[in-house]
């Protein structure tokens, strides 16, 4: 590359190129600056290696002292390069002269011939736009192309970043470039349920800030910088797709980052969703009212080949498969009373899974009674100008949660506090019914609250009534006359109330019954003025004044309406409601004269009732007369009543007694004055009402009349309370197994009340037994393992009888019909080998293994037998049987080869002797030995052998684990005693001079260990000493060794000699005098 020349280099090159610009035409020829050839430009286009070429790209020749301009320094930049990167190219120009502004074009090329033709590797990426550079100038140029690199690059090979002379003028400048590996990008097709998707997966590219997917070459979801995969989920079975990820930003994949894949056809559906109902409840330990708390978790099962999965606030509860039932339970133990617990159950088979609707719970405080009483209060209030309802009750004990009914219907479950505001679909001045339901107590019982009606506020203001229009004019009712008063709404901000004036005075304030008013009191012929004021809390507005005169009413007949109260006897005032009544009217009853008559207006008067007699009531006036039927005259004649709730297992219901009237026709029955029954005299004097709708503590009042040829004859009105008909709880546990002898039992729970006499518990209908006292709980010792049962309860009060609901329960096991395996054919199994496994309980097995490996095949001969094959893969271990009921195994019955390891009981060693590498055992599989020992002190173990380190005696066990194809040995042991070394210590002999002091004292060692030596050890030194002295004569004394203590050696002594040499004899070497006479 140009990077590479040297300055010398280049400024010869520009001279060749000056001279070549002058020597010949040079537009519209193609100069080869390597070989010096001119090219026509018609011919086919030639590359020119970059590496042997001046790189003057982008300069058109075409203009004068275009060749003047030098261009060293060319970078690519990324280096490698991977799909979706930008390319930023960098340069240093050099001018010589000034120029106009060229232009180069950029393509990436997979080889050095440029096309510009996408089918031969050529892909056009921009155009740089090269500044303008004065005569001697210089300036560093870069930019960045707007077009990425497509996922067309090859990875793993080189491409060329090609700069290339528009008018072609130039030759063009390949700068090779690296493609890095391709990254890993798959496409996995699957199903969920019926629906086939397809999972794309890719590696993380450095740096991007996110990822377009594309199918088919259509954009079809971007994911986030964090993102490696994504999921298409709306792929068509059976078809066939191509995927394309691209990162934004970063640097890219390292190559090609598109797949294909073939969408699935799928054909096994979904799981179908669980139902799911959790109940918290308390267990009786049978610990005399010693109670537990429980969470009872419900859900549907489609069928045995589907796994669901019991989730405890997100902690799974494990997974449950092969349930034949279609209901299974499970109980939350693991809880603390008083806490909330969200339950979901998920149902998952081989195409995906579903989860249950999530169910929250709080687990109940146990032994803390019922609810208390319940009183609720409802207040209409105003939140802005949107109505809401506040309710408030009370907080009684051993309160769970609250479900809160609106209109009848659940509003809120499983609500905690005591105090809620409705603002869900509440419109004004508009009535609603509430009432709370107050869940705990030992058994999840229930407390209802009183009902209470609230009507809304009129919140909806926001500003002054709008403006309106009053129209008004006389009328008659009859001979009665009145003002009509009709108004329009004014719209929004609506009017909360309207005062009327009349004559400019107050004669009606803060109306509310609508837009449309009646003056009664005014007089006929009579000018009147009317307006109307329209006010709510912002403000007010009054309506346009309206003037009309009062026409004059004829008279008109009278028409009798209606009579209150119908049955009435001789003193009794009547209501009678029409039209057209004067002040003259006259009323007879039955044909009898009214004692007296009062007018009150011309549509109601009021008589008393004379002698009276059943029949018309008849009013006259001087224009006419009218009647209505239906009147009844009481004789005075009481019969007698007594009224009692009962109950009717759970229906709730009044029976009725009376004393029978002789002379009469029919009896009509009456609950709150209406009539709800017509009795004949033949059918007796007693009737039980069985309509009744139970409300908790609601007052009933009846009534009995007796119909005869003089009148009724009526009784007392008698009230009654309605007891509340609950049917009894009932709750069946199992799992709680009888030990001796071990059999299965299910115990009934149900919550005795104060009023029962008795209970009888039935099993499929048939009465096991019936309680007489205060108990809670039967335990049903006669249910058979793995039986399925139906149970109710019969509960007998003053009332009546009530019963339970159906709860239907499968028996514990109690591991009664787990497998037993009581043999097999051998001891020691080998693969491939046929085995016969011999037991009890063997029906309905699932699973036969051999060492943790299911048995190749396996056939239930009978409950008693098994054939199976032991697999190939098998190691070492355990036969097991598994069925529903549980697993059993024999564990003196293995798979594998026996093995007996050989070493003798006792070993006796010295200290030192070589070889001091000990293997001592063998194994009769030929296996490697493992040796541990009783003391490290004593030997060194490496695993398969031991080093004697020190005497002593140590117990060496030996053992081997096994392997596939045999089972671990037994292990042996061995005393091992380890002798110390004979060590000898020899006095060194000495020898001196007589008179001389003693030399010191040494000695020789003989029989150390190998590298050991009197210094190397932890030793006592030994004691040298010998009796002879500095004056000791000449002769031989003994040196003699003891004390000397060395571990790991026994020591015995040889003794030394010390030589003590005579003086020499004397010399005479002169003597004086020589002659000498004696003395």
């Amino acid at each position: 590359m140009i990077k590479n020349l040297t300055t010398k280099t280049l400024l010869i090159i520009l001279l060749l190129s000056a001279i070549n610009a002058l020597a010949m035409p040079v537009n519209g020829l193609l100069l080869n600056r390597k070989t010096n050839n001119v090219l026509n430009k018609t011919t086919s286009p030639t590359k020119i290696k970059s590496a042997s070429y001046n790189h003057l790209g982008g300069l058109n020749l075409s203009k004068v002292r275009a060749i003047s301009n030098t261009y060293s320094n060319i970078q690519i930049s990324p280096n490698p390069l991977r799909a979706g990167n930008n390319i930023t190219v960098s340069m240093t120009i050099t001018g010589h002269s000034a120029v106009t502004t060229n232009t180069v074009d950029v393509y990436i090329s997979s080889d050095q011939i440029l096309t510009k033709v996408a089918a031969d590797g050529d892909f056009y990426l921009g155009q740089l736009t090269l500044p303008n550079v004065a005569d001697g100038g210089q300036v560093n140029f870069s930019q960045q192309l707007a077009t990425a690199v497509g996922t067309y690059v090859k990875n793993g090979t080189t491409w060329y970043v090609v700069l290339s002379d528009p008018s072609g003028a130039t030759p063009p400048i390949f700068n090779p470039v690296t493609i890095g590996a391709a990254p890993v990008i798959t496409t996995t097709p699957q199903c969920f349920g019926l629906s086939s998707r397809v999972l794309i997966k890719w590696p993380a590219a450095k740096n991007a800030t996110s990822y377009d997917i594309l199918r088919d070459n259509i954009h079809i979801a971007s994911a986030s910088a964090a993102a490696v995969s994504y999921l298409d989920s709306t792929v068509v079975a059976n078809s066939t797709y191509t995927y394309e990820v691209k990162p934004i930003g970063g640097s890219g994949f390292s190559g090609l980052a598109v797949q294909t894949a073939n969408a699935a056809s799928c054909t096994v559906p979904l799981p179908v969703k669980p139902v799911l109902t959790v109940t918290p409840f308390c267990v009786n330990t049978m610990a005399h009212s010693v109670y537990k708390s429980y969470i009872q978790i419900a859900f549907t099962v489609e069928n045995p080949t589907t796994t669901y999965s019991i989730f405890v606030n997100g902690v799974s509860r494990g997974h449950i498969s092969g349930i034949t039932k279609p209901v299974n339970t499970y109980n939350e133990e693991v809880i603390t009373p008083g806490t909330f617990y969200n339950i979901i159950v998920k149902a998952e088979n081989s195409s995906g899974y579903i989860y249950s609707s999530t169910d929250t719970v709080t687990a109940i405080t146990c032994g803390s009674g019922n609810p208390g009483p319940v009183m609720l209060t409802a207040t209409p209030q105003c939140s802005g100008i949107a109505s809401q309802v506040l309710l408030n009750w009370n907080a009684p004990a051993n309160v769970v949660n609250y479900d809160i009914y609106k209109d009848g219907a659940l509003y809120k479950a499983n609500y905690v506090g005591n105090q809620l505001i409705d603002n869900s679909n509440i419109a004004d001045t508009t009535s609603y019914s509430y009432y709370v339901v107050a869940k705990g107590g030992d058994f999840g019982t229930a407390t209802n609250s009183n009902t209470v009606q609230v009507k809304t506020s009129y919140c909806s203001v926001g500003g002054p009534p709008g403006p309106f229009k009053l129209v008004a004019s006389g009328g008659c009712n009859g001979s009665e006359l009145f003002s009509s008063l009709l108004w329009t709404d004014g719209g929004r901000p609506y009017a909360a109330s309207y005062d009327i004036y009349r004559q400019g005075v107050l004669i009606k304030a803060n109306y509310v019954l609508g837009l449309a008013y009646q003056d009664k009191t005014v007089l006929p012929n009579t000018l009147y003025s009317y307006y109307i004021v329209a006010k709510n809390s912002v403000g007010s507005v009054t309506s346009n004044t309206v003037q009309f005169t009062t026409p004059t009413c004829a008279p008109v007949p009278p028409v009798v309406q209606n009579i209150s109260p119908l049955i009435n006897k001789t003193g009794d005032v009547v209501t009678i409601s029409g039209n057209g009544f004067t002040n003259t009217s006259t009323v007879s009853f039955g044909g009898v004269a009214a004692a007296s008559v009062t007018y009150v207006s011309q549509d109601t008067l009021k008589a008393t009732v004379g002698a009276g007699a059943s029949g018309n009531t008849t009013v006259t006036t001087a224009v006419g007369t009218s009647s209505l039927p239906g009147f009844l005259y009481d004789t005075g004649i009481q019969l007698g009543i007594t009224a009692q709730a009962i109950c009717n297992h759970q229906t709730s219901q009044v029976q009725l007694t009376w004393t029978a009237a002789s002379d009469a026709t029919s009896y009509d029955i009456f609950r709150d004055t209406t009539l709800i029954a017509t009795q004949t005299p033949a059918r007796g004097v007693t009737f039980i009402d069985s309509n009744t709708r139970i409300i908790t503590g609601r007052t009933y009042v009846y009534q009995v009349r007796a119909n005869t040829p003089v009148g009724l004859k009526i009784s007392p009105p008698q009230s009654v309370v309605a007891v509340e008909c609950i049917k009894p709880f009932l709750r069946l546990v199992t799992g709680f197994c009888d030990v001796n002898p071990v059999r299965s039992n299910v115990m009934v729970y149900w919550q005795h009340k104060n009023n029962a006499t008795a209970y009888r518990i039935y099993r499929d209908s048939v009465l096991l037994t019936t309680i007489t006292d205060t108990s809670e709980i039967y335990t049903d010792h006669s249910a058979e393992a793995d039986s399925t049962y139906t149970y109710y309860i019969s509960e007998e009060t003053p009332f009546g009888i009530m019963t339970s609901d159906l709860k239907t329960i499968t028996a514990s096991d109690c591991g009664i019909n787990r497998p037993d395996i009581t043999k097999v054919s051998s001891l020691y199994l080998a693969k491939g080998d046929t085995v016969t496994i011999t037991g009890t309980k063997f029906t309905g097995v699932t699973s036969v293994t051999f060492g943790g490996v299911n048995a190749k095949s396996f056939t239930v001969v009978s409950p008693t037998t098994i054939t199976a094959i032991v697999d190939s893969a098998a190691p070492a271990g355990s036969v097991v049987v598994t069925s529903r009921f549980g697993a059993a195994s024999i564990n003196y019955t293995q798979f594998g080869l026996p093995q007996t390891i050989i070493m003798k009981p006792e070993a006796t060693v010295v200290y030192g002797t070589d070889p001091n590498r000990y293997n001592p055992a063998i194994s009769t599989a030929a296996l490697p030995i493992r040796y541990s020992a009783s003391s490290n002190s004593i030997v060194n173990i490496f695993t398969t052998y031991f080093s004697v380190q020190a005497a002593g005696r140590v117990i060496i066990t030996a053992t081997q684990p096994g392997n596939t194809t045999y089972l671990p040995a037994q292990p042996v042991t061995q005393i091992l005693t380890v002798m110390p070394a004979q060590l000898t210590i020899i006095a060194n002999d000495q020898t001196r001079a007589y008179n001389t002091a003693n030399l010191p004292l040494t000695a020789s060692y003989k029989g150390f260990y190998r590298i050991e030596d009197s210094l190397s050890i932890n030793n006592t030194f030994p004691v040298l000493s010998t009796t002879a002295t500095a004056t000791s004569l000449p002769g031989t004394y003994p040196i003699v060794a003891s004390g000397a203590v060395i571990p790991n050696y026994t020591v015995t002594y040889v003794a030394g000699t010390l030589t003590i040499t005579p003086p020499p004899a004397p010399v005479i070497t002169s003597f004086t005098p020589q002659n000498a006479i004696a003395g």
